[in-house]
């Protein structure tokens, strides 16, 4: 269980050394797609460790950076009660996986991934890099926004948060 986004560049960078496969990612352990269990021959990167979490505000907005390893039922105790934002109704799920595959909701009018603001991945050739809308990998950024979790392990994220 890495503690920090250096931990879990060193695991892919150990896949890559001995030619192993795959890797896969646990967050909250929820997966439709069967993304967070362990493959045969593989590494399994755990991320529940990775909790950190701050909250910063400015004259309009407010900004939650969220750890890889935080689920939805840990939203409320990060964000404070005058900011609105999209969560889905499982608090088991992780937070990384469900803003990542789009966010979407019953409980909500919009998408979560539309409040992504920035995120902190460690690519499959195990890079790390700050995504945002003005980085210089525009192209994964806009991956990472719908389908994150084929391109590029999510270490933290920043999500952008509007007043009620």
């Amino acid at each position: 269980r890495p503690a920090c986004a250096e931990e879990v560049q060193a695991a892919v960078q150990i896949t890559l050394q001995h030619n192993w496969p795959w890797f896969s990612i646990r967050g909250g352990g929820h997966s439709y797609v069967c993304n967070s269990f362990v493959k045969r021959n593989s590494v399994h990167i755990d991320m529940s460790a990775m909790r950190d979490s701050s909250f910063t505000e400015d004259e309009t907005h407010g900004y939650a950076r969220l750890g890889s390893g935080l689920l939805l039922q840990d939203l409320p105790k990060i964000i404070p009660d005058t900011y609105q934002y999209a969560i889905g109704s499982c608090p088991t799920v992780g937070i990384v996986g469900y803003l990542v595959h789009g966010g979407s909701s019953p409980r909500t009018k919009w998408l979560g991934n539309t409040t992504l603001y920035s995120m902190d991945v460690v690519t499959a050739d195990g890079k790390l890099l700050t995504l945002s809308d003005e980085s210089p990998h525009g192209d994964l950024w806009y991956a990472m926004r719908m389908a994150g979790s084929s391109f590029a392990a999510v270490t933290s994220l920043t999500i952008n948060l509007e007043r009620k």
